[in-house]
């Protein structure tokens, strides 16, 4: 009778401990896809709203890589979820206090001129590897609109800036490096 009751008690914890696990891992991966979905509409409203001012006529912001963030969280073109807490952003750049916040717990977000592109660049940084993986196959791909990709230190140019194709996976993953310190820099044409 003993056996059989310590039996019973063991295939509870294991029926527990597989439930645990099964419950942690379907979580996690809604985490992550959550994460994902908003940076996509994080994207999309930043694109747009730049889209809206500068579809006619040819951007007017500076050089390339001039830091526009500030402009953005001022103009309201980045979400109000990305805009950081407690700080009064000044003028158009970012400074260490003022930069947007991305979907991912530590994460920053830098909106860039690419004026020579006609283009505006949003750079997502402070990415663990699997954020930097998920977000670069999820948003770099072909129709997309990108000019230039840049995962870490893999750049990619697309027509007529370029005439890469896009990366695969495994060209993502090599590029994606582990750790907390990944960016991916996305380009996008305002035609």
């Amino acid at each position: 009778m003993a056996g059989r009751r310590l039996l019973m008690w063991l295939g509870a914890i294991v029926v527990v401990v597989v439930a645990f696990l099964v419950t942690s891992f379907i979580l996690n991966y809604w985490d992550q896809s959550s994460h994902i979905s908003r940076a996509k509409e994080q994207v999309t409203q930043i694109v747009a709203g730049f889209k809206a001012i500068y579809s006619n006529k040819p951007v007017d912001l500076g050089n390339w890589a001039t830091d526009i963030t500030g402009l953005a969280i001022n103009d309201h073109i980045m979400p109000l979820d990305m805009q950081p807490q407690g700080t009064s952003c000044t003028g158009t750049k970012s400074s260490d206090t003022c930069y947007g916040v991305g979907p991912w717990t530590g994460s920053d977000v830098k909106v860039y001129s690419g004026q020579q592109f006609n283009a505006i660049g949003i750079i997502y940084s402070k990415l663990d590897e699997t954020a930097c993986n998920q977000m670069a196959a999820a948003l770099v791909t072909p129709n997309s609109g990108l000019a230039v990709v840049n995962i870490n230190t893999a750049g990619y140019g697309f027509p007529p800036f370029g005439t890469s194709s896009f990366p695969t996976s495994s060209d993502i993953a090599k590029a994606c490096n582990q750790g907390v310190a990944n960016q991916v820099q996305l380009l996008y044409s305002m035609k």
